[in-house]
């Protein structure tokens, strides 16, 4: 599912990603299996589980998608320039800041107040 949602959303930048030998399913695999901790930084984490635990009637599988794709969005441009498969892969995997994971939790949660 996450796959089809990620070719629907963002086919341009899944194709440069593939193209770069970049398997988004293995870094995305890494984010749904810890809550995205590995690249939030910890004062961020009670905004995202807030999200993910208080606003899903589907226990947050749906939060968890579109957070992902949130984050993807926040970062194309970046990714979109980076020619180098080590660089992209450190890009996907590395902790963001804080003001970054604030925007992308806004846009996931304004994408849930839109579809409500």
């Amino acid at each position: 599912m996450a796959s089809r949602l990620v070719r629907e959303e963002e086919n341009f930048l899944l194709n440069h990603l593939q193209s770069k030998d970049v398997d988004l399913r293995e870094i995305a695999t890494g984010w749904f299996e810890s809550i995205f901790f590995d690249i939030l930084p910890w004062q961020s984490r009670h905004g995202f589980l807030n999200g993910f635990l208080n606003r899903n009637p589907d226990g947050g599988r749906a939060f968890l998608l579109k957070f992902g794709l949130s984050v993807l969005r926040h970062r194309r441009n970046d990714l979109m320039e980076t020619a180098e498969s080590e660089k992209l892969q450190q890009q996907l995997t590395g902790k963001m800041e804080g003001e970054q994971v604030e925007e992308v939790l806004n846009r996931c949660l304004t994408s849930q107040r839109e579809k409500k």
